[in-house]
């Protein structure tokens, strides 16, 4: 009767310290279906890694996890590479994460074409519907992008270049 008492005294308390974490996870330009998604789990603690897929939904489960702080990575997807999030498991969790697609143009801080180096000929992209009007009267001023914007368009165009950065 007490190893009984001791086996169900285990198996409950295993269950007290093993949580779940699961969610989705959404992409910012995809609005339908997002990606599917390889994640991993790393415990700040004892550096411990758990590994899951997300499903073409974006969902995703690492089942069984201790509590605690961890950090959850998207890997083998460079358009997503640099997005982490930060967990903090105390039991059963779920999380909604939007990942940010990775941009070349997030990274250009100024205005020099990275050909010339120079921003002697450079111009600001204008994103947007306009009339003829505006495009004749500003045609030096700006380089006409469209109007379709996503949260990846170029900022700037150089006219030496033909280079949109």
């Amino acid at each position: 009767m007490r190893k009984l008492v001791f086996l169900f005294l285990i198996i409950f308390s295993t269950g007290l310290w093993s949580q779940s974490l699961n969610g989705i996870i959404r992409d910012t330009l995809k609005k339908i279906n997002s990606p599917k998604f390889i994640l991993t789990l790393r415990s700040t603690f004892d550096k411990t890694i758990y590994k899951t897929n997300s499903d073409e939904d974006g969902r995703f489960d690492f089942g069984k996890v201790e509590n605690g702080k961890y950090k959850l990575n998207i890997i083998e997807n460079n358009d997503y590479i640099r997005n982490e999030y930060n967990i903090d498991i105390k039991d059963d969790t779920v999380v909604h994460l939007v990942a940010n697609q990775y941009c070349k143009y997030r990274e250009n801080k100024n205005s020099i074409c990275p050909i010339c180096k120079t921003d002697k000929n450079v111009i600001p992209i204008f994103y947007g519907l306009v009339t003829e009007t505006f495009m004749k009267k500003n045609k030096s001023k700006y380089y006409f992008g469209g109007c379709e914007l996503t949260s990846c368009n170029p900022k700037y165009y150089c006219k030496t270049e033909g280079l949109q950065f």
